[in-house]
């Protein structure tokens, strides 16, 4: 009887354990990311060259994990990473109203829409960003997603790429 009892309380631990450390549950964070390159200083270069507005969207891809990620795009040096939290839709909202975009260029304000375009690849439609060209969209969009990097509970990070020897930062 003694050898139930203290199975059932190593087992109630473990799991507990897991339960503290999030492991016991089966959802994630469903993550998008875009690959950035960084200073020599490993910060995000914030510009429009990063932030290419091609055509009619700004793109993303999912990935299941940071390491995937670099992985899955071994050039990278840095990432700027949305998270979409779980289960995602087709649509998601990126950014909230009271987070500005600093910048005299005509923009639409947060939160811009993150869209599920196919397979893997999501995208922030131009019209989300600003009603002008593609060149102003992505130097706003570099704007606008530094202020989300730098906010705390925006659901935008910076993570590590694969560039040596440095830690990303916004």
């Amino acid at each position: 009887m003694d050898i139930i009892k203290r199975r059932s309380r190593t087992i109630a631990v473990t799991l507990a354990v897991l339960a503290a450390l999030g492991l016991a549950t089966s959802s994630h964070a469903y993550s998008v990311y875009r690959k950035v390159r960084a200073d020599d200083k490993t910060r995000v270069m914030w510009t429009a060259e990063n932030f290419p507005v091609k055509g009619s969207s700004l793109s993303f891809y999912y990935f299941p994990d940071d390491a995937a990620a670099r992985a899955g795009m071994p050039s990278s040096q840095c990432f700027v990473k949305i998270d979409l939290g779980q289960p995602p839709g087709k649509r998601f909202p990126v950014g909230k109203a009271a987070i500005p975009i600093v910048t005299p260029l005509p923009r639409n304000p947060f939160p811009w829409e993150i869209v599920f375009d196919t397979d893997s690849h999501w995208i922030i439609p131009r019209s989300a960003i600003t009603t002008s060209g593609s060149d102003v969209a992505s130097t706003v969009a570099a704007v606008g997603l530094k202020s989300l990097a730098t906010t705390r509970g925006s659901h935008v990070t910076v993570v590590n790429g694969n560039k040596p020897g440095g830690r990303c930062v916004p």
